[in-house]
């Protein structure tokens, strides 16, 4: 027996809040400011799963740009999100250096034909610790919990590795 087909399937759950795996409108037990504060954790959950994803594309696209030398100056070397935008390797939010919440950084090491290294950090400055990112040329991307205005660039060695007291996600 096949499965039915998508109008014979009768009435569908609601939809849930981005990021979160409870329907929040079935939730009659929790106050308003209960219901609120799930809602902003699912909110910031998707920001930080938006800027993993956005490292993993600019991993992909640095590869892309050093395989074929897009900057085409002759040397097979990682570029900056300024160059990787125009190559039209990213899209258009990450390649502003900002989406969902998230600024981006994007630098070669100081071998650019070997080492580059990226950063998501939140954009605006917070009292609340939050969860920055870092990915590298290695493409294993880390976290740490920082408040204020997050990681900075100064943290990352010349070379582009990562700060040795930041957790590996993967």
């Amino acid at each position: 027996m096949s499965d039915p087909l998508p109008w014979e399937r009768g009435p569908q759950p609601a939809p849930r809040e981005p990021g979160l795996s409870v329907d929040l409108r079935r939730c009659s037990g929790l106050t308003a400011d209960a219901r609120a504060t799930l809602s902003a954790t699912g909110a910031q959950h998707g920001a930080e799963s938006s800027a993993i994803g956005a490292l993993k594309a600019i991993s992909a696209a640095q590869s892309l740009f050093r395989q074929g030398d897009l900057d085409q100056d002759g040397v097979l070397d990682y570029g900056t999100l300024s160059e990787l935008a125009q190559a039209g390797l990213l899209e258009e939010e990450v390649a502003r250096g900002l989406k969902r919440d998230y600024e981006f950084i994007v630098q070669p090491g100081s071998s650019p034909e070997f080492t580059w290294w990226a950063i998501a950090r939140p954009a605006e400055e917070s009292e609340e610790p939050r969860r920055n990112f870092f990915v590298n040329h290695t493409g294993v991307i880390y976290y740490t919990v920082e408040a204020g205005e997050g990681i900075c660039p100064c943290d990352v060695d010349p070379f582009g590795n990562a700060n040795p007291a930041w957790a590996c996600i993967g």
